[in-house]
């Protein structure tokens, strides 16, 4: 036998042994599909199912059993289904069951914010299925960003009430949500971003200076180490260049100069300069509403009976110092760099 001869025998006895294991890997069983009966030899059920549909496309499997040699499988005829879902219109024939299995045959999966009509667990009646498809969306919308109201204390002890020294201005800042609709109602909402498009502007209001130090009377001592103390409540005397107060008249020496060496004028103040160093600015305020205030002053003067919480205001005129008298008023310590145009 030739070498050629050989190899083509070889070949058919391989072949013949193929289709032997072949044909003793499959199972032969029945198809019953109402009184027709059908031998099949199939090697699984999922290739029993594809020849169902090939063969016999409106009908399925009733029920599902263990391959074995001679079982019978019974079908039963597909039943159409309509799916609607918003405008979208599906059709699909399988076998009955609840909703989700129809939907499982159909191949729709619900998400857990999904509604469905009827319950999944149902059975559908009227072959009618309604999906109600969670969606979601981004939008953007633009919001006020409210602006901030800033309070700054005034530097100025006769602003008696607030002031409005720069108008707010509301912001724009732009959010983004996600918003989450079913059957096109909205059903919540979360932020992803947020940016701010145009900032706001503080309002401002200047407030009136605030009083730390309410004490009627007050150790040296103790003022000196209240670096924060603003204002001080004193007992105040009025005074006159001429002799009545100073015991001096025009053309002595030192008439009408203060101790500091300036000139004595309205705004001119004796104080005790262990309480109120010299050139310490000022501002006195009336604590009676129908008195008005004495207003700006510097600590430029002494005297002999000004010691301790006292204060002596400098007076044109007798008529006024007698017209003052002596009472409580409200003394301001300044800030240094308070504009000097205001002690003119």
């Amino acid at each position: 036998m030739s070498l050629k001869r050989l190899f083509l025998s070889l070949a058919v006895v391989l072949l013949l042994a193929f289709e032997i294991n072949a044909k003793d890997d499959k199972t032969e069983i029945t198809i019953l599909n109402g009184k027709f009966k059908v031998k099949a030899e199939v090697a699984s059920l999922e290739e029993l199912e594809s020849f169902v549909e090939q063969n016999y496309p409106d009908f399925i499997i009733k029920e599902k059993k263990e391959l074995v040699r001679g079982q019978v499988y019974e079908l039963e005829p597909k039943i159409e289904f309509t799916i609607k879902e918003d405008e979208k219109v599906m059709v699909v024939k399988t076998k009955a069951g609840t909703v989700l299995d129809i939907l499982n045959s159909a191949g729709i999966e619900l998400k857990p914010d999904d509604l469905v009509f009827p319950n999944l667990n149902e059975k559908p009646t009227d072959a009618k299925i309604t999906l109600f498809k969670a969606k979601e969306k981004l939008v953007d919308k633009e919001e006020a960003k409210p602006f901030d109201t800033i309070y700054q204390e005034s530097k100025d002890p006769a602003l008696k009430e607030n002031k409005v020294i720069q108008q707010g201005v509301n912001g724009v800042k732009k959010i983004t949500k996600k918003e989450k609709y079913v059957n096109n109602v909205l059903k919540g909402s979360v932020v992803v971003k947020e940016e701010v498009v145009k900032e706001a502007i503080p309002m401002i209001i200047e407030t009136p200076m605030k009083s730390l130090v309410n004490e009627v009377t007050i150790s040296s001592d103790e003022f000196l180490s209240r670096s924060m103390t603003r204002k001080l409540v004193m007992t105040a005397t009025a005074y006159e260049a001429g002799p009545r107060s100073t015991g001096k008249r025009p053309g002595d020496r030192g008439y009408g100069i203060t101790a500091s060496g300036t000139r004595a004028r309205r705004g001119s103040v004796a104080v005790d300069t262990k309480i109120i160093p010299f050139g310490t600015k000022l501002y006195i305020k009336s604590l009676d509403a129908e008195i008005p205030d004495y207003g700006y002053a510097i600590a430029e003067d002494t005297g002999g009976a000004i010691k301790g919480m006292k204060i002596d205001l400098f007076m044109n005129t007798v008529a006024e110092c007698f017209q003052f008298g002596r009472r409580k008023v409200e003394v301001y310590i300044l800030p240094a760099d308070t504009p000097d145009e205001l002690f003119k």
